[in-house]
């Protein structure tokens, strides 16, 4: 997998579960059936990962929307390196992405710690 398909997969993950939060914030947020909005929630997580791996070829558009650019010569005198310029888009994302990582962890290890302790006002070893 090229970097072109990384960030087309990453931009369409993005923007399907985008939608489906957006979605889920105007028609969902206040039904008090929180196995719907769980539910509601998995899909769209699904979706957000699978949709990008589907291909659709036969589109209507897609054969309109071909153009073709001239072609452009241009004249240097230094030399040309093969190297990729840096995206400081794709950058930002991966420091919004490692931290978001960081701050899931950190949750989920509390929890954890949390599930451990036994506390005698806790609903998760039912009261006794």
């Amino acid at each position: 997998m090229n970097m072109t398909n990384a960030l087309e997969y990453l931009l369409i993950s993005s923007a399907t579960l985008a939608l489906f939060y957006l979605a889920f914030r105007l028609l969902m947020a206040q039904l008090t059936h929180f196995s719907w909005n769980r539910a509601f929630l998995l899909v769209g997580i699904v979706t957000s990962i699978v949709s990008p791996l589907i291909v659709v070829d036969n589109l209507p558009l897609a054969s309109t929307m071909i153009f073709q650019l001239d072609a452009v010569t241009l004249l240097s005198s230094q030399n040309v390196s093969n190297t990729v310029p840096l995206s400081w888009g794709l950058v930002l994302y991966a420091i919004v992405s490692v931290y978001l990582l960081f701050r899931f962890l950190l949750g989920v290890l509390s929890g954890i710690r949390l599930r451990a302790v036994e506390h005698p006002y806790s609903f998760f070893s039912l009261i006794h």
